[in-house]
């Protein structure tokens, strides 16, 4: 990739030293003070592959933030072997000592333990949403080929509704629909809980959309 951008083959020695020369740009990055209130806070963990001593996949932890003037900003980003709870906390913890006290509302793909930290340190009143791409891709992973277009179209259906009883009653409705075909669907709803499903405010959907997503 170095000598596609700047016709020029560099060593595993400068590249090296061109990656520490960022460590305390890095470091710098995730100890800036930030502002104490957030509208929204997306976190999510993507696996690339790095180079230790070999190569190999590894999760590269990332936080990004809505201020409440609207302004989007990542806030801080980490590099682990694996997406951890312990890793999780630790990011919350140095957020939360870098000035945020409270976040109206949180996304996550629903990993283990996220809400929980989210009550923790960004306050109780912050509303857990579950990233709805993801919950998408889990049903269509439940259902034949020829019926996932259309499971992905019904259950986003449920997303665009006037309120939230709306939204519950249709998705009840999709429930209904889909699990007398495959009964899997009926466990994945009582397990899913419908709260963090559509915890985002209907009214301010069609300004934020991105808020049902961390994709």
């Amino acid at each position: 990739m170095p000598s596609q951008l700047y016709n020029n083959n560099l060593s595993q020695g400068s590249i090296s030293n061109i990656t520490k020369s960022f460590q305390e740009d890095v470091k710098e990055f995730n100890s800036r003070k930030l502002a104490d209130k957030y509208f929204a806070i997306f976190v999510d963990a993507t696996y690339l592959s790095l180079r230790r001593t070999t190569f190999d996949k590894e999760a590269v932890n990332t936080v990004i933030g809505i201020r409440l003037d609207g302004v989007c900003e990542i806030l801080e980003f980490s590099v682990s072997p694996t997406e951890t709870k312990s890793e999780w906390e630790r990011i919350f913890l140095n957020l939360h000592n870098r000035g945020i006290d409270s976040c109206q509302i949180l996304i996550s793909d629903g990993f283990s333990g996220i809400e929980e930290l989210s009550k923790k340190y960004f306050g109780e009143s912050c509303k857990y949403q579950r990233c709805c791409i993801h919950l998408i891709r889990n049903l269509k992973n439940m259902v034949r080929e020829s019926d996932q277009a259309e499971i992905a179209s019904d259950f986003s259906d449920t997303l665009h509704m006037q309120d939230k009883e709306h939204a519950y009653n249709a998705f009840d409705c999709f429930v209904n629909k889909w699990s007398i075909k495959y009964p899997s669907i009926k466990t994945w709803a009582e397990r899913t809980s419908k709260q963090t499903i559509y915890a985002f405010n209907f009214v301010i959907l069609e300004k934020f959309h991105s808020l049902i997503s961390i994709n």
